[in-house]
């Protein structure tokens, strides 16, 4: 019986230890660097490599931009569709899915000024 209460214990301890360790593997970036999410970050992530779940910041007035989540074609085309998820804070967290992860400001004339960027996530 206490063996049985052991075990149970220790199988859980493990799969506190494994679920802590992969959370801990997630990291944070603020999109821009110290300039945060402005005109010309286009080519900020090419010296990072990013992974799943990692959390991108996106600091900026929100008096002034947003921060839209879009697909490739929107991206392209610098416009966000009815559905896109577009933020507002100016402190947005927005975690990374697997693959291309496209940003835009949906602000009329923003995107293609260069405020957009493209980052992918392994």
């Amino acid at each position: 019986m206490v063996k049985g209460r052991i075990n149970n214990v220790l199988v859980f301890l493990l799969g506190l230890l494994v679920l802590h360790c992969g959370l801990a593997q997630a990291a944070t970036y603020v999109v821009g660097g110290q300039n945060g999410w402005t005109y010309g970050v286009e080519t900020w992530p090419n010296q990072k490599i990013f992974k799943t779940d990692d959390d991108l910041l996106f600091y900026y007035s929100p008096s002034e931009h947003n921060v839209a989540i879009v697909s490739k074609k929107e991206y392209e085309g610098c416009k966000a569709s009815e559905i896109a998820k577009v933020y507002h804070t100016g402190k947005d967290r927005i975690k990374l899915k697997k693959g291309p992860n496209y940003f835009i400001s949906s602000i009329k004339g923003q995107c293609r000024s260069g405020l957009k960027v493209l980052v992918h996530a392994k």
